[in-house]
């Protein structure tokens, strides 16, 4: 009876300290909403900060997106997340299917060493730029989708993800006859949908 009154304690404040977390977390964006929503005069006039407006203009948003220059980056950002994902995803699939223990890979560990040193010893600023400059994509949109194609480190995760999908229905369908490509698409891809949503959304992510 002591250990569940002590349990009950225990939860009832992890509750509270996650629900004060969590005001502390969506208040400010809240703020931030009701500021925009808010005419500027009304704003100026309480200091800047606003709760509860008490009228409701879309001045700001207008404005914003009236202006070229912001249309045109949200329209390159929108192209550089979306197809900077699925170029990611691909190719991180791609990679780390080979490095899984239920693919027959010669040299799978050397490989596999290889992806570790070039994580550990990756490449800087000034390097990237000069791969960028040498290969003509200065001043492009692809200058910011392929040097970021791959992240060894996603590729690890999907790869250990892969490892622990079960032997035997990988298996079952070799001997069926399905080829490599067929067992990627139909067996590991459906089974590993919590990790690629997982790591297309750090990829999103990190493109935005």
């Amino acid at each position: 009876m002591v250990k569940i009154q002590e349990n009950r304690l225990s939860n009832g404040l992890i509750v509270a300290a996650l629900v004060l977390v969590s005001v502390v977390a969506i208040v400010p964006l809240l703020a931030v909403v009701a500021i925009s929503i808010t005419p500027y005069g009304e704003v100026i006039r309480n200091g800047g900060y606003v709760f509860l407006p008490r009228e409701v203009s879309f001045d700001s948003y207008s404005q914003i997106l009236g202006h070229p220059a912001i249309r045109q980056a949200l329209v390159v950002t929108t192209f550089v997340t979306v197809v900077g994902t699925v170029v990611n995803m691909v190719l991180t699939t791609l990679a780390a299917y080979p490095l899984c223990r239920h693919h027959d890979l010669p040299a799978r560990r050397g490989l596999t060493l290889a992806f570790l040193f070039t994580f550990v010893f990756s490449a800087g600023i000034v390097p990237t730029f000069l791969v960028v400059q040498a290969t003509g994509l200065v001043d492009t949109v692809w200058a910011m989708i392929i040097p970021n194609a791959i992240s060894v480190f996603n590729v690890l995760i999907m790869k250990t993800f892969f490892d622990g999908l079960p032997t035997e229905i990988i298996e079952a369908a070799r001997i069926d006859g399905a080829s490599e490509g067929l067992i990627l698409l139909r067996i590991i891809l459906p089974l590993s949908i919590p990790v690629m949503l997982t790591l297309g959304l750090f990829y999103a992510v990190s493109h935005w």
